[in-house]
């Protein structure tokens, strides 16, 4: 909905009903006018459980809310760039910039090409598919 689907449409992409939606993200949307069409608000409280590449390989990490997930995207997107083009002219941004992972530890953000090809090689997936859940927080 944040990129100007309806309601209506936005459930049937994802195959669920607009009253689960509301259920589960009601405070995610605003209807302005009784009746009127739901709009998504421009930030939310949601707690998004994500993986992202570290020097020791894989982090878990608990963004809360929509700007601090995206961030995150964008440096999963810097990642997956590199991987296709050999580019690190993205990851630049992310450099000496860290995060701190579900158990505390603070992290730096892995931009050093060596350590991503490592990583890539063994096995963890630099593509911007790092959602592990959706949990709501209150």
């Amino acid at each position: 909905m944040r990129k100007g689907l309806s309601l209506a449409a936005a459930t049937r992409l994802e195959h669920i009903k607009p009253s689960t939606l509301l259920r589960y993200v009601g405070s995610a949307l605003r209807q302005d006018t009784p009746g009127g069409p739901y709009r998504a608000v421009r930030s939310d409280r949601f707690a998004r459980e994500l993986v992202v590449p570290s020097a020791d390989g894989r982090a878990q990490v608990s963004a809360k809310g929509i700007e601090e997930a995206r961030e995150y995207s964008a440096y999963a997107n810097a990642v997956a760039h590199f991987k296709r083009t050999g580019d690190v002219s993205r990851l630049a941004r992310f450099k000496r910039k860290t995060f701190v992972d579900v158990s505390g530890r603070r992290l730096e953000f892995v931009t050093d090409p060596a350590i991503l090809m490592t990583l890539g090689e063994a096995g963890f997936p630099l593509d911007p598919s790092f959602y592990r859940s959706i949990a709501i927080r209150s």
